[in-house]
């Protein structure tokens, strides 16, 4: 049998270590809403992503502040095997690669940013 080298195109990955664990509902509510928030913010920074398919999601339970949020870090490429373990960090990429951050208290997207787009 061959083994997995990456994880599969469309993934949401919870990357372990975090200070919180989401819900299987805020999971659910951010999945629901992230494509329509990031075609806004994209289109507002005018610039063109991949076909939505195309990305795989790393997502953590974060504190900051005593403020629980959760970390998503969005990849147009496939993740690597050690994708639940770390997350993958990309300095450049362009609109491949981008970082949002989520408030599940008052449900909104927040900190949105490409890699690497100037």
């Amino acid at each position: 049998l061959a083994s997995v080298t990456a994880a599969l195109v469309g993934s949401w990955i919870q990357v372990s270590g975090g200070a919180w664990t989401p819900t299987a509902e805020q999971v659910l509510e951010i999945q629901r809403n992230i494509r329509p928030f990031v075609q806004r913010e994209t289109a507002k920074q005018r610039q063109r992503i991949p076909k939505w398919s195309r990305y795989s999601f790393q997502y953590q339970g974060v504190m900051e502040n005593q403020r629980k949020f959760v970390l998503i870090k969005a990849s147009c490429n496939p993740l690597p095997p050690h994708a639940k373990e770390q997350f993958i960090f990309v300095l450049d990429g362009g609109t491949c690669y981008f970082d949002i951050k989520y408030d599940p208290e008052t449900r909104h997207f927040f900190e949105f940013e490409f890699n690497g787009v100037a």
